[in-house]
């Protein structure tokens, strides 16, 4: 049986599409290679964004520590005209009674007919609840954030400059309260000079 030209072109065009067709597609090794770089990408940021996400964390918590101090001490020059009342504000940081806890004070005068400058200097100036302390405020860390190193655990600003106690001592040239993440790949600082100067890093 002869076929015409038109017959022998139309069937090799079509065997040529049949040929190319079972080649079209991805075998299962592309396939695997395939899938194996998107679950490769996927855990990638998956796990950027945890850490991206701690490391906001970890920001918010140092302005926390930050926004501490200056209301202690925006509290301690409000008080120096409210006589009778208290001698000052300090910040309490717990890394061990009560891990990741931050307290704001206010020291109560033992003499109660006069509050003079020369008495509140003389005051003991840290954390004492159950003697001359007062608490106003009580701030936790986030659960993925923690205390790496507190080098004074009370810092205490009496009016009128406000003077500066760091762990009690007016000579204490500055205090560092650093923070990380619980995983410790990153960490934060604020720092306290006895001059007043609260700065970050």
């Amino acid at each position: 049986m002869r076929h015409s030209k038109l017959e022998i072109d139309i069937i090799t065009v079509s065997s040529n599409k049949m040929k190319s067709s079972k080649g079209a597609g991805f075998t299962y090794l592309e396939m695997l290679i395939v899938v194996g770089i998107i679950i490769l990408f996927a855990s990638f940021i998956i796990t950027y964004n945890h850490v991206s996400e701690r490391q906001l964390i970890l920001v918010k918590d140092q302005a926390i520590i930050l926004g501490a101090l200056q209301k202690a001490k925006a509290g301690s020059l409000a008080t120096f005209s409210d006589v009778g009342i208290s001698c000052g504000f300090g910040v309490h940081f717990s890394s061990s009674t009560i891990p990741n806890q931050i307290i704001i004070y206010k020291n109560i005068p033992q003499a109660t007919s006069t509050n003079s400058l020369a008495l509140c200097l003389a005051m003991d100036h840290s954390y004492q609840p159950t003697v001359l302390s007062s608490t106003t405020e009580i701030i936790y860390l986030d659960k993925d954030i923690r205390f790496k190193s507190v080098s004074s655990t009370d810092i205490f600003f009496v009016p009128p400059d406000p003077a500066i106690f760091i762990d009690n001592s007016s000579s204490t040239p500055a205090s560092t309260i650093e923070i990380e993440t619980i995983d410790g790949l990153a960490t934060k600082a604020v720092k306290v000079s006895n001059f007043g100067q609260i700065t970050i890093k």
